[in-house]
């Protein structure tokens, strides 16, 4: 993130503290429901039906986000990189001057690494160590997320790793922040989504007894500071919010209603994850009308890292702000 997309990015902020009106700062696009992995806890995996924008649609629709005052446009999936057409995506977001990431497993990359030479920040899928990630996403995937790290170092992409807590590695987050640390990336954790549609997923949720402790411990390196403090991404207050939800249950919505999320065909809401989303056809109504119809959520508090992350930016929370700064 350049200094123009920094100061940008503040002032939409700015903007929403100020009317209190909902913003379209951001945008979540799932942009494939498609993917080459098969995580065992993955919340994702009823995309995999849904069908696609065509190019020409997607970058319509980068056209009206950019329009539409969107700053940041985080791309995920499934695996983005399974879309030939994503390099012609990132670059469209870039030429009109916002800010974009994109979230991948790291097993395409390879072949694609010429496509995201213009991304903000890639995020790489590290549960690590080795062997756990593979045991919870697949063979072959935590050397997959290596090579990826070592190419972006190499490209000069800018990565970081985003981690899920399972019952695999809540023991060994020490290990985990050494590994991202070693191949040149920092780190951030979130806890499990549920996953209604998976059973098999609860088997790789940690008791809460163990990720509240593992929370705790968390907290102990971020304050001790050090080559495992610098590595870990998290701020106090993020891992706080997750013992408070670990401690208590679900609370209450923690988002503010400055980001959209954006489905392979096309609909948009402010979360698939709310009890009740409300759906809207971007691709009929066009992205600033379709925002414009959507309606506050209710939802039992986020466990995605950048969707806290962007709503406590909103909220002015200074060592969030810092590490925006310093992405």
């Amino acid at each position: 993130m350049d200094v123009r997309q920094k100061i940008r990015l503040a002032a939409a902020v700015l903007q929403y503290r100020v009317t209190g009106r909902p913003v379209p700062l951001a945008v979540a696009w799932m942009i494939t429901g498609r993917c080459n992995r098969n995580c065992r806890y993955c919340d994702a995996a009823y995309l995999r039906g849904l069908g696609e924008m065509d190019t020409a649609e997607a970058l319509s629709l980068v056209d009206q986000m950019a329009e539409g005052g969107v700053r940041l446009v985080s791309i995920t999936g499934g695996e983005p990189l399974i879309r030939p057409d994503l390099g012609v995506i990132v670059r469209r977001i870039h030429q009109r001057g916002m800010v974009c990431k994109v979230n991948s497993n790291g097993h395409l990359l390879e072949a694609r690494v010429r496509d995201l030479r213009t991304v903000d920040l890639l995020q790489l899928s590290l549960d690590g160590p080795g062997e756990d990630q593979d045991q919870a996403r697949g063979p072959g995937s935590f050397r997959a997320v290596v090579r990826a790290a070592e190419l972006a170092r190499r490209e000069r992409i800018p990565f970081h790793f985003v981690g899920v807590l399972t019952r695999l590695n809540i023991r060994r987050l020490d290990e985990v922040l050494d590994q991202a640390a070693a191949l040149g990336g920092r780190m951030s954790f979130q806890p499990m989504s549920q996953v209604a549609d998976r059973p098999e997923a609860a088997d790789f949720a940690p008791t809460p007894e163990d990720l509240l402790a593992g929370l705790q411990w968390l907290r102990r390196i971020k304050e001790a500071g050090g080559p495992r403090g610098r590595a870990l991404k998290n701020t106090l207050g993020e891992l706080e919010y997750y013992a408070n939800r670990c401690r208590n249950g679900p609370g209450r919505a923690d988002c503010a209603p400055v980001m959209a999320t954006v489905m392979p065909d096309g609909r948009m809401t402010f979360c698939e994850q709310a009890r009740h989303p409300q759906w809207v056809d971007a691709r009929t109504l066009g992205f600033q009308e379709s925002f414009r119809a959507l309606r506050p959520v209710t939802c039992d508090g986020c466990v995605c890292i950048g969707t806290l992350r962007l709503s406590r930016v909103c909220r002015l929370d200074p060592a969030v702000i810092r590490e925006a700064i310093r992405d």
